[in-house]
Order: structure tokens, then sequence, then C-alpha cells
């Protein structure tokens, strides 16, 4: 059956029918010597939106010892999504309008509890696209699915699971076609004591939210105690209006290898409590990063250890403890941490080469939001260089993984 909930992040749900075996969806070398490839497709109707994965169930087909056949392994799974065929029969158009090829590897097949008419274990798969397919709504999509062989001269013999044989389809009923030989669409049909039967196949089409970051930390420049920060100053003023401190660049790293920088938020305003929030982060980040803070003119910081993105909301507070940075790299100042300021050249140490631009600015009586105002005040003078000194007496550098 087919259900559309309100729940904004399934589009399209055609459960898994466990009184069916499911229909093979795979390649293989057949008694010519050539590779085959089975295909099969079923259709949703677009209520708008976007696309972010694509959940589908399956099976393998067991032995006589009723053993799962999964040959020399699935090497990955092809999916595609097709427009509708515009003549009206029923059946996808070629050619796919986004094509996935997804590692067997990168995707869980997760056992449902339910077995199939012939015993066979169901199973769950997921999906997470890299990039949103965009939808309009109203349209009428397809997908299709096939299992691609390790080795198909000993191939995975796996099966999308049905979600039920009707005389009357969910919408239009699922089709498949044989690569590379004929490679059109047919409508599978199956003769009932009553007529035609066609088949609905199970997958869930659905659209996850983007993530929610909530970070606190302070900036030893700006921090005035008791946990709360002055606001950076221009020529004129305030530079930031509200209760907008400064802004920093947020990077997200591989946990697996810091030098993969994998998604970068810039200009983000941290507010005078220390708080700095992001509601846009992709749905696809879903993994464990490492959180880096750069600012104008601080140490470059990072947490501790990758930080879990699989939920929709992320907390991090950088302010509670040293521990709470890679390599404890964090100052305290009375029962509140703040990230090292004074590295005005960005080079990852508080040195001589941070103090000779600000002495050069000083000197010239310069004033404004620039890098050498290390404290924010809006003039470069001797509360700049008081920073500066004494982080570059304790030898403060950047610490990352």
């Amino acid at each position: 059956m087919v259900m559309i909930e309100e729940n904004p992040e399934l589009k399209w749900k055609q459960h898994p029918d466990a009184g069916r075996s499911g229909l093979h969806a795979h390649d293989y070398i057949n008694n010519s010597g050539i590779t085959e490839s089975i295909i099969l497709a079923d259709d949703w109707l677009c209520n708008g939106g976007r696309v972010t994965g694509i959940r589908w169930w399956g099976n393998y087909e067991l032995n006589a010892a009723l053993q799962e056949k999964r040959g020399a392994g699935i090497s990955h799974f092809h999916l595609s999504i097709h427009a509708d065929d515009p003549s009206g029969t029923c059946r996808p158009a070629d050619p796919e309008i986004q094509g996935f090829d997804v590692p067997f590897s990168s995707v869980t097949e997760q056992f449902t509890g339910m077995q199939s008419a012939d015993g066979s274990p169901v199973y769950l798969y997921e999906y997470i696209l890299p990039q949103a397919f965009m939808q309009e709504a109203g349209n009428r999509y397809w997908l299709d699915i096939r299992a691609i062989a390790t080795d198909p001269a000993n191939p995975a013999i796996w099966r999308w699971q049905e979600s039920m044989r009707s005389m009357i389809p969910i919408l239009c009923g699922a089709a498949s076609k044989t690569l590379p030989a004929p490679a059109t669409w047919s409508n599978i049909t199956w003769t009932g004591p009553q007529g035609w039967l066609y088949t609905d196949l199970a997958f869930e089409i659905i659209n996850l939210p983007d993530k929610t970051l909530n970070l606190k930390f302070y900036l030893e420049g700006l921090y005035n105690g008791s946990g709360t920060m002055n606001k950076a100053q221009d020529v004129s003023g305030d530079r930031f209006g509200s209760d907008t401190a400064d802004v920093v660049t947020l990077e997200f790293h591989d946990a697996s290898g810091y030098q993969s920088t994998v998604y970068t938020v810039s200009q983000l305003a941290v507010n005078t409590g220390g708080q700095a929030s992001v509601s846009s982060i992709p749905y696809w980040l879903n993994g464990n990063y490492y959180i880096t803070i750069r600012h104008r003119n601080s140490i470059e910081t990072t947490s501790s250890g990758p930080v879990s993105f699989t939920g929709n909301n992320i907390s991090y507070d950088f302010s509670t403890a040293a521990s709470q940075a890679y390599g404890n790299n964090l100052k305290n100042t009375g029962g509140f941490f703040v990230i090292f300021g004074g590295d005005v050249n960005q080079d990852g140490s508080v040195d001589t080469a941070d103090m000779t631009p600000v002495d050069n600015d000083a000197s010239a009586f310069a004033t404004g939001y620039l890098a050498t105002d290390v404290n924010g005040d809006g003039t470069v003078d001797t509360g700049d260089m008081t920073i500066i000194d004494n982080n570059a007496a304790g030898f403060v550098s950047s610490i990352t993984p």
C-alpha cells in the first residue's frame, strides 16, 4: 500500500509486503557468456519539494539449503530517477534524469525482522543523495534499482521486495527492462483468477531537513569577564548591529583525515554572550566531524574530538573546559575558557610577526575594524600589544589533529 504522510521528511512510501518473494534486480552472465542486468522501476507522484534520500526493501533468493544466494557479493547498487514517459504508456522515460552508483559498503543493510514468502530475510536499505533532487509538484517520477555484482559470474541473486499485487496499481504498475537487450521498458503483469495483476515495489522517497549547529565560545580579545564579550568596534562605533560581537568562519573536517575540509560556514555571527548558531548545515553532513573556528586575529581552534552530526540539532560548548579544544588549547580566564587572541597574520602562532603590524598601526594612530585591533575597541594601541606579548611569551600556537 502507499502512504503519504504529513511528516515533511517522508514524501512517498510503499510498504513492503512480506507475503511476496520479491522480483529479481541484478546482473549475471547468461548462457552466451554475456553480462545482463535486470532493472526494475516503480513510480511516485510528487507533492512538491526536494528529495534528499531513498529507502528501499529487498532480499536474497535462497538456495536448497535455505542459505542466501549472496554469491561474491554486491559491488554497488545503481539507482536512477526518471521522468514519466510522455506517451502515457505508464513507463519510465529514458534517459535517466539523475543516476547514482552507491557502493554497497556505504549503505546499511538492516534486517527488518520480516521474511518474504519463501523465508528470505527482508532488508531495508538507505541512500542519502549527495545533492538534493528537486521535484516539480504534480509530476510523476520513476525510481529504478539494480544490484551490480562484484563478480557477474557469481552474482548476488538480489530481489526488490514487492509492496503489493493488485488489479489496480497504486499509480502505474512496476516496469522492467534487461540490458544490453532488449533495453526497453515493459510493464510487469501477472495473471490472476479475475484478470491481470500489477506489481508495486517497496520504497520510500524522503526529504531530510537541514541541521542546526549551536556553538558557544569566547574570543579573548573581546572578552570582558563574567561570560560576556564586547562588541567589535569600527571607526564610527559598533561594527555589527544587534548583539553581534564579531564574525567567524567555521570549518568541518573529516574525522578520518583532518586535512579534508568537508564544509565551511563563512561570516557566522557570534553574539556578546558567546553564542553562535547556524541552521543551514546540509542534510548530507551526517557523520562525525572536527569543528574548527577561525577568527580574524585569534588562534585557529578545533574541537577536542570529532562531533557527531547524526541528529538534526548539534551543540558544542568550547567555554566550559580547556579539554573542549584539541590539545587543551584554550585560555582559562577564571571559570570561562576563551580562544587565544593575537594571531594577527593568521600563521598559526602568536609571535613578533604579529607584533610588528600592530606596532606600525599604533604608531600611525590607526582606528577602525582592523586585524591589528586585537581587543576590538576600534583603536590600535598598547591594549592590543599586551595580548600579543603575553601569548607570545606563552608560545601560543594552533593545535590541530
